[in-house]
């Protein structure tokens, strides 16, 4: 499979950053180098091997495992390098809070096998207007070289709590595809060409 990461300031200069609605201080945590070392340490740990020992969990299940693991991994990274973050405890809190830069952080994810239009849902309280980081995954049981391993693509973007909606009579709850969200700033790969991790 083809690795493709597409640059941060492509997508900036296409929109301006006035246009895309993100905050000077949400630089550092949109930066491509740092949610590739985090997916690194993603697929190298304990998860993978807990996702292929229960290949038969449902999608809603898997996807949770690997939100849970990817925030974990992002504080841990993030802090890791002097910026301070914590992640939340409750449903009520943002996923990641960046304590010196002031940012509420929401991580969604969701297992997308075509990586045409994703679809992320999202509760109540994760609706919150700010700074979302969307991942999109699925596993890839061979790719062309033989290797075993997850792909990813990771979308950022400022949301407005009000482009949440019912995607129809199959989802439980409010959510968002690709299309609907405006003014995006791709981090890692893209929706039709997500990256490769291999897992050793």
């Amino acid at each position: 499979m083809t690795m493709v990461a597409v640059a941060q300031s492509v997508r900036a200069s296409d929109c301006g950053s006035e246009g895309c609605g993100f905050d000077s201080r949400q630089s550092p945590l949109i930066e491509e180098t740092h949610w590739d070392k985090i997916l690194h340490n993603v697929t190298t740990s304990p998860l993978v091997s807990f996702l292929d020992y229960y290949p038969e969990m449902k999608t809603k299940d898997l996807s949770c495992n690997v939100s849970a693991v990817l925030t974990m991994e992002a504080a841990r990274y993030f802090n890791s390098i002097g910026q301070a973050c914590r992640v939340e405890r409750t449903d009520k809190d943002p996923d990641l809070y960046f304590s010196e830069l002031d940012i509420a952080v929401e991580i969604k994810t969701t297992r997308c096998r075509e990586n045409t239009n994703p679809k992320w849902m999202g509760g109540g309280y994760s609706k919150r207007s700010g700074l979302n980081i969307l991942v999109a995954w699925d596993r890839v049981d061979t790719n062309l070289d033989g290797n075993h391993g997850y792909k990813f693509y990771i979308t950022s973007c400022n949301l407005d709590k009000a482009l949440w909606k019912t995607l129809g009579a199959d989802y439980y709850a409010t959510g968002i595809s690709l299309k609907e969200i405006p003014n995006r700033i791709d981090i890692i790969g893209t929706s039709i060409k997500p990256k490769f991790y291999y897992v050793p």
